[in-house]
């Protein structure tokens, strides 16, 4: 564990860039396959310090794949010729209900980003019936949005939020996200603005991104 606490940057892409475990290198054996063993293993410890030998159950339901925004990689982006929907509100509950049934702890429910009052009062009639006739946590994936929403959407129950960073590297960034309303300023403003409301807030990277390079990840 200690041994890779203070790794660099550099070093830590270094390792990103080797082969896993089992592969081959150039067609011979890994002669690098014991640093990443002993990554895994510290990275196992930390898990098992930090939140026990235990799997917690969340259900992920994707309640509508309309979205405001064109992002390149995305399969719900708006200029894909899908069929749009979003699901009603007792299909939701109903879904809810199931997995409280079933043991699961929260929900997340998660769509695209559309920014109207009408989406945020479902939202939020939604959210308060999902408190009141369950009892599983709230959280919720539905872009970025303004304070307002954020706050209405806490008092209507909702616990945690995610956001995904996508990418740390600004020049990517803004290649995967061609509209002026999308940037890596707004992003991290955004995220910002969710910790500032009283969200529990979760984002991170997506890996594998075209243009993505093991330095990034680092």
């Amino acid at each position: 564990e200690n041994v890779f606490s203070n790794l660099t940057k550099h070093q830590l892409s270094d390792i990103l860039s080797l082969p896993l475990p089992g592969e081959t290198e150039n067609g011979n054996e890994n002669k690098n396959e014991h640093i990443l063993r002993g990554l895994y293993t510290a990275a196992n410890t930390m898990s098992t310090r930090y939140h026990g030998d235990k799997v917690h159950y969340r259900g992920l339901l994707e309640f509508s794949n309309i979205c405001r925004n064109d992002c390149y990689y995305c399969g719900i982006r708006k200029s894909y010729k899908h069929k749009r929907y979003l699901l009603d509100e007792n299909t939701i509950l109903e879904i809810a209900k199931w997995s409280a049934e079933r043991g699961y702890g929260s929900i997340m429910l998660q769509s695209g980003e559309v920014r109207t009052q009408q989406r945020l009062q479902f939202l939020c009639t939604l959210i308060r019936r999902i408190v009141r006739e369950t009892d599983l946590s709230v959280a919720l994936s539905v872009g970025e949005l303004p304070d307002e929403y954020y706050e209405a959407l806490l008092d209507a129950g909702a616990t945690r939020y995610l956001l995904r960073i996508e990418t740390t590297n600004e020049e990517l960034f803004a290649k995967l996200h061609p509209q002026p309303q999308q940037s890596f300023a707004m992003r991290l403003d955004r995220l910002r603005a969710l910790q500032r409301v009283g969200f529990m807030v979760g984002t991170g990277v997506m890996i594998g991104l075209p243009g993505q390079t093991c330095n990034d990840l680092a």
